[in-house]
């Protein structure tokens, strides 16, 4: 099938972890997501889902991934090296590089996003990136989006 990508706004959270906790459940919630094996029933939870992947019955779904925030589950600092099923937010120097501010909206982001996610930043499959999106200089967003499967 080959990789997939995402993007998901969500209401602003400072705590980029809760707010990737609620986006997952709102994705499961919705089964807003790619699903392998239709013999196999959707997970309710990501701690389902990870059993699912460890199960030595079903692991062979992992490798295929959803196609969505699901395949990413955890949350870095700015300017870490990536890694698989992780998400970085974009360095305040990264930011004022690509929207020529620090408070950028979403229609900005959008702008950039529409010629291209890589020219906003690069990074490998299975993980991506996040930012704050503003009104009036005031944080009311964020965007997270990236790429996963196989």
């Amino acid at each position: 099938m080959g990789a997939s990508g995402w993007t998901y706004y969500v209401d602003y959270q400072a705590d980029p972890r809760a707010l990737l906790a609620a986006l997952h459940q709102r994705v499961l919630d919705e089964g807003d997501y790619y699903w392998f094996d239709a013999d196999v029933p959707r997970p309710a939870t990501l701690s389902a889902l990870h059993d699912l992947y460890r199960d030595e019955n079903t692991q062979y779904l992992s490798e295929e991934g959803t196609h969505s925030i699901l395949d990413v589950y955890n949350v870095g600092p700015a300017g870490a090296p990536d890694d698989y099923g992780t998400i970085l937010p974009l360095s305040p120097e990264r930011v004022r590089a690509v929207f020529t501010t620090d408070t950028p909206t979403r229609e900005q982001f959008d702008a950039v996003y529409a010629d291209g996610d890589d020219l906003i930043d690069e990074f490998p499959r299975w993980s991506g990136r996040f930012t704050t999106l503003h009104e009036n200089g005031v944080p009311t967003q964020v965007v997270i989006w990236g790429f996963s499967g196989d």
